[in-house]
């Protein structure tokens, strides 16, 4: 107990003064804000077209081109916002 009174009342003594606080406010003053997504920032369906040579899929209105090496299906979306990785069906209907 005696500790942490002793830790409390270092911290406090090292607070600056009152007039410092105002003139930290006076230079802060006007519209901030801030913003954290935890989720994914693309969303939406993902539509995968493969029915020319080259495959094509389209998520949250961004479309890029599919890699493919036999069954293995796979892209990445511009600046880093995802990955899609993925096996076809023999057929090429599924994945």
């Amino acid at each position: 107990m005696h500790v942490r009174g002793l830790q409390l009342t270092l911290v406090l003594a090292a607070l600056p003064s009152p007039g410092f606080a105002q003139a930290a406010a006076d230079r802060l003053s006007g519209l901030w804000g801030y913003e954290h997504s935890y989720g994914p920032s693309v969303r939406g369906a993902l539509t995968m077209d493969g029915r020319a040579a080259a495959w094509r899929a389209e998520i949250g209105g961004i479309a890029v081109a599919v890699q493919r090496d036999g069954e293995l299906v796979r892209f990445s979306l511009p600046g880093g916002k995802g990955d899609f990785r993925g096996r076809a069906s023999a057929d090429g209907k599924r994945i």
